[in-house]
């Protein structure tokens, strides 16, 4: 028996403050902003680190998240 194991690898960018501009959690944290937004100034957003991935949280829409395209 042959076991296979499949690696997904995310980039962890960090998120950037809404306040001061300032990077957090460079390298350790990776944050995708959702399409769907809970209110006119909050959205979801994907969060994972290296405990796993943490989906339905959501932030002010002011924070720097990276953006991923996922379908066109």
């Amino acid at each position: 028996m042959v076991l296979s194991i499949l690696v997904l690898y995310l980039p962890a960018p960090g998120i950037r403050g809404s306040g001061n501009g300032m990077l957090w959690y460079v390298g350790s944290h990776g944050f995708s902003w959702s399409s769907s937004v809970t209110t006119g100034l909050h959205a979801y957003h994907l969060h994972f680190n290296f405990s796993g991935i943490l989906p339905n949280y959501y932030y002010h829409r002011a924070y720097g998240l990276q953006l991923r395209c996922l379908q066109e």
